[in-house]
């Protein structure tokens, strides 16, 4: 998209500004114009019908022209009117009209034609107005008009200047915002800096907004990384079991191995669709929940525990199901398998001499394990694997509460607060 041709905010403001005033001292000066053009016909038609009224006693005595006033004068019939009066056309009856000659004595001037009984007949009376001392005084009001425009337009050049140093001190944080995010690179992260104290209200929440949503975006790709440089793994350990499992059947009938490889197949099978099911359940946006809340068992974890036994095989350790109170929880099964089985998994293969210990609580479960710990571990993403960071996040979509952390003597404990 080309940003060129947009104008900015501080050009839009003053434009906007410089637009609406020039309209409104446009509008001042001709609604100025419009009253003192009606005012002088009204003054003119008013003045007319007065001296008619003075002139129809003469006017019945016979005379055919007279001057009533230094201003009017009263005409009976076409043929007494001087002969460089030019009529307009059409001359309706007691309409007021005004007159530019430029030939005539009676320059701008007034004419209204009307008819009165005049000695014993209808006769056309024209009636003409000129007042010189008027137009001489709306010439000086239109002078001083043009001097209060002069003005105006001097205050207006002040206002537009003022209006572009306060849109100036208003636009210039969101120029530099925009400017520092033009500058970034797609892989920068950091915190933009929020604007010095001329920034308005409005700047400090948009910066704020934005970094929070670059906040995510950072713990978004680093969870992809980190699930790019586990899933690798998570999928292909099941895989090299099955193919290993799959090649072996192949050199022995007996019944004790091949049940065994069965065996091997099945858990690596189910390693493989708990992994796939887990991922598909981050994926969608709503939460699922179980129609009614239920008891979490040991006979449950027992099961899942079954899953992952073969990470114990040959290690001098041991697992203990310990339930405090009864645990209640409202998600499918599915999930809990998900869950519990992840922190089962990463204590089991972190763990290699000791003990392993799963907790049920009212409202927590937890697995304590004397492994290596924390700080021994390989580095990870957030400090923990695969597993445990899809733990976090299935914690994160249910509004619940995960940590790992290292224990007083030795291993570490992973917790979930379903509260």
């Amino acid at each position: 998209m080309n940003f060129n041709n947009i104008r900015s905010a501080k050009q839009l403001t003053f434009v906007y500004f410089a637009g609406l005033a020039f309209a409104i001292i446009v509008f001042h000066f001709s609604l100025f114009n419009s009253t003192l053009e009606d005012l002088e016909e009204l003054n003119a038609k008013n003045r007319l019908n007065k001296d008619l009224q003075l002139a129809l006693p003469a006017l019945g005595l016979g005379t055919k022209n007279l001057t009533v006033s230094p201003y009017s004068s009263v005409f009976v019939g076409l043929e007494s009117l001087p002969e460089n009066v030019s009529l307009p056309d059409p001359l309706e009856l007691n309409t007021l009209y005004e007159i530019d000659d430029y030939d005539s004595r009676y320059y701008d001037f007034f004419i209204m034609k009307t008819t009165r009984q005049v000695m014993g007949k209808m006769q056309d009376i024209y009636l003409l107005h000129y007042d010189d001392v008027y137009e001489l005084s709306e010439e000086q009001m239109f002078q001083t008009q043009y001097k209060q425009m002069l003005f105006s337009l001097i205050l207006l050049g002040i206002s537009l200047f003022i209006i572009l140093k306060v849109s100036d001190r208003l636009t210039s944080p969101l120029s530099k915002l925009s400017k520092e995010l033009k500058q970034r690179s797609v892989n920068h992260f950091e915190p933009l800096s929020l604007p010095d104290g001329g920034a308005t209200k409005e700047i400090w929440q948009l910066t704020s907004r934005i970094n929070e949503y670059q906040e995510k975006i950072k713990r978004l790709v680093e969870r992809e990384r980190a699930f790019t440089r586990y899933a690798s793994h998570e999928l292909r350990s099941p895989l090299m079991v099955m193919k290993g499992a799959i090649s072996l059947l192949g050199h022995s009938k007996e019944p004790e191995f091949v049940e065994r490889q069965r065996l091997r197949l099945d858990t690596s099978t189910q390693e493989m669709d708990l992994f796939v099911t887990t991922l598909l359940s981050l994926t969608r946006e709503e939460k699922i929940e179980a129609p009614k809340a239920y008891e979490l068992k040991e006979s449950c974890i027992e099961t899942i525990i079954k899953t992952h036994q073969h990470l114990l095989e040959d290690k001098p350790v041991n697992y203990l199901i310990q339930s405090k109170s009864p645990c209640m929880i409202k998600v499918p099964e599915s999930i809990i398998q998900i869950l519990v089985g992840n922190m089962i998994k990463n204590a089991f293969s972190c763990t290699f001499e000791g003990s392993i210990r799963i907790e049920l609580d009212q409202n927590s479960i937890s697995v304590i394990d004397t492994g290596i710990g924390l700080k021994d571990k390989p580095e990870q993403a957030d400090g923990f694997g695969l597993g445990l960071l899809i733990v976090k996040d299935i914690c994160q979509k249910y509004g619940w509460h995960f940590s790992l952390i290292d224990n007083p003597n030795k291993g570490c404990t992973a917790c979930i607060h379903f509260d």
